[in-house]
């Protein structure tokens, strides 16, 4: 006899409320892209989707989006379901509704797949024990994974591994999970028979698989598996996808891609959709950023806050993760504007909202930016307090990404104040945590930082054995923008060794990756000062003298872009000259980064072997 379903629980909540919109389970499936009985295991108690799954697909389907206490008792029973109980600040922000909260049933009965031949009650019993040990006492989802797949419990082992990827690469274990889907994968080409129960599972399994490649080397692998997942899905789940791939293809260095993308699935959306459309928004704002069309990116994202304003009744908590997202890439925007005070204001906002719905991942990183603007601005001390404030939050919800990210900042900062050892040990230190993510264009930044210091720190032949390192990897990865900045270290490198003509070609096959990349002005302008700066160290002044000429300081230039160009410019007007960084900074508009100057006025003030330009000016001395 079937077991009787608790009154309040998400799987009868989810069948009263698909029984009063007149659906069947297929009907439902059909709407949200899962299959008929993967919609019956939901109401029978297993697992339910993540919250923004149910808002997206399943508020539409079920027509309740006019029915805010209908939506968030859903969600109520859903965060209770997958034991992610919503915060009290999340539940009181629901307009006028009453939330029901009562135990569970017991773990759904499990349903042995036929693929692994015969197994004893007993062996399958010990697998299920240990799964449910492993997941409830253990928090470890990819052994409960693993057991359940010995138990041929395949939907159980689908169930724990799905939307946990972003969780487990913060947590290093990115491998280990792929190794386990990609078991699961095999077992369903080779024993199932086709069907769209087992397009489904492959379904969520690539989507999970993506999730968990995307920041790593096997990036590519991770577009291919988004890519694969989408062409077994249709409808809503296909838009909720392809949100996913545009972010991997921004990511990748794909802009034009992601945007075509976003812009097709956004012509074709139904607009019930707004949680979709509002996250395709973001992503398009993304695209538009990248290849430079900050207007379109900064209106897209305005698109998707209205978008948010239109869910605040019926998902309040969901309505603010998207002004969270949409808040910091709008400070992304205006910092690259160089609206420094609107840049700023959008990062604090992001803060809040994040903060406010449960996204402290965007809560710290927005900490992080803040700390990057103040780098911009000059302010080292309070960048070092904003980034260290960072990295501890971002510490506590194990993002590890983020926390890379931000120690690498701080290598930065060290190597700006002219603390170069310090600068070599954090840049060591945010390899380290780059190795263990499996993140390569990372690690070769971290060692590109740190072997910029070590040409300060007279230890060149240390920096030329690092370099021989970062472009074999550079290479193999073929990121151009990421091969141009190496060969630029390349060029630093040949200089110090006083070998003009090494730093020629260098600068060249920097050059030659140029044209690969698209709109990247700090790096354009990054080639073309390396250019003056070669040519003025193989004695050709005038050559140098006409490229300076040439030379236009955009008004997004970073911080070392502007003290290089002002420096260089100096030299190449009177390298004799008697200039005092004050004065420099007056006469270039940069008086907010007159401490900043400070340590390059021996430079300034003296003669220099034309060889010798770039060590002494470029890095300044010890």
């Amino acid at each position: 006899m079937a077991k009787a379903i608790p009154e309040d629980n998400f799987g009868s909540y989810l069948r009263m409320l698909r029984k009063r919109a007149r659906i069947t389970q297929r009907d439902l499936g059909i709407e949200t892209g899962y299959s008929e009985g993967q919609i019956c295991r939901f109401e029978q108690g297993h697992k339910p989707p993540d919250l923004s799954t149910l808002v997206a697909l399943f508020v539409p389907a079920l027509d309740v989006k006019n029915a805010p206490n209908d939506v968030a008792s859903l969600l109520e029973l859903a965060a209770l379901a997958r034991d992610e109980s919503l915060s009290d600040k999340q539940v009181s922000s629901q307009p006028n509704i009453p939330v029901k909260v009562k135990s569970l049933s017991a773990a759904p009965a499990i349903q042995p797949s036929p693929m692994l031949g015969k197994m004893s009650k007993r062996e399958r019993d010990a697998h299920l024990a240990a799964a449910r040990w492993a997941l409830n006492a253990e928090g470890d989802v990819i052994a409960a994974a693993q057991h359940y797949l010995s138990a041929g419990a395949l939907n159980d082992a689908i169930d724990v591994l799905y939307d946990r990827g972003v969780a487990l690469f913060n947590q290093g274990r990115w491998q280990n999970a792929a190794d386990v889907i990609d078991k699961i994968l095999a077992h369903i080409e080779r024993s199932l028979p086709s069907s769209a129960e087992t397009d489904a599972m492959r379904c969520r399994l690539y989507e999970v698989r993506g999730d968990l490649l995307l920041h790593t080397v096997q990036a590519e692998e991770a577009q291919h598996n988004f890519e694969t997942a989408l062409a077994l899905v249709d409808g809503a789940v296909h838009a909720k996808l392809a949100h996913k791939l545009c972010v991997c293809l921004s990511q990748r260095g794909k802009p034009t891609e992601a945007l075509a993308l976003a812009q097709s699935i956004l012509h074709n959306i139904d607009p019930k959709h707004i949680l979709l459309i509002a996250q395709l928004r973001i992503a398009q704002a993304n695209a538009f950023m990248s290849l430079g069309q900050l207007e379109q990116a900064e209106h897209s994202n305005l698109e998707a806050l209205q978008l948010a304003d239109k869910m605040i009744l019926f998902a309040p908590v969901l309505a603010m993760s998207i002004r969270a997202r949409a808040h910091n890439v709008l400070g992304a925007i205006h910092a690259m504007q160089k609206h420094t005070a609107i840049a700023l204001e959008h990062w604090k906002q992001a803060q809040r909202y994040a903060a406010d719905s449960g996204l402290a991942q965007i809560q710290h990183r927005s900490e992080g930016n803040i700390a990057n603007l103040l780098y911009e601005q000059g302010d080292i001390a309070g960048a070092l307090a904003a980034s260290q404030r960072a990295i501890l939050g971002l510490q506590t919800i194990g993002d590890s990404y983020g926390v890379a990210r931000f120690v690498h900042l701080q290598s930065i900062l060290h190597y700006i104040q002219a603390n170069y050892a310090e600068c070599v040990r954090v840049a060591q230190t945010s390899e380290a945590l780059k190795n263990t993510l499996g993140d390569v264009a990372g690690v070769i930044g971290s060692q590109n930082q740190q072997a910029k210091a070590l040409l300060m720190l007279g230890r060149i032949r240390e920096s030329n054995a690092l370099l021989v390192q970062v472009l074999e990897k550079a290479e193999v990865l073929k990121d151009a923008r990421l091969l141009a900045f190496t060969y630029l270290l390349a060029c630093d490198v040949a200089l110090a060794k006083e070998d003009g003509d090494e730093a020629l070609r260098a600068v060249e096959q920097a050059v030659l990756q140029l044209n690969a990349v698209q709109n990247d002005m700090t790096l354009a302008q990054d080639i073309h000062l390396h250019r003056v700066l070669t040519y003025l160290a193989l004695n050709q002044s005038a050559q140098a003298q006409k490229l300076l000429a040439e030379h236009i300081l955009p008004a997004n230039a970073s911080l070392e872009i502007r003290l290089e160009t002002a420096i260089v410019n100096a030299l190449c007007q009177d390298r004799s000259a008697q200039i005092s960084p004050l004065n420099l900074a007056q006469t270039h508009g940069y008086q907010h980064y007159f401490e900043v100057f400070q340590r390059f006025e021996q430079v300034l003030m003296g003669h220099f072997k034309p060889v010798s330009i770039l060590r002494y000016v470029l890095f300044g001395l010890q």
